[in-house]
């Protein structure tokens, strides 16, 4: 069963945490996966919650 939650991207851990496995998914079995950096896609969220 898969459960699907909003997360807040402004809290640190645990948007670190969500990142971590998003980015595991993404990159499995993938030798040259595109993946959006941490970094990036933080900013990216943020920006769209503050508006």
């Amino acid at each position: 069963m898969i459960t699907v939650r909003e997360i807040d991207a402004t809290d640190s851990g645990l948007f670190d945490s969500w990142y971590d496995v998003f980015r595991a998914g993404a990159t499995a079995d993938r030798e040259a996966a595109l993946v959006t950096s941490h970094a990036a896609l933080a900013f990216s969220l943020r920006t769209i919650l503050m508006r």
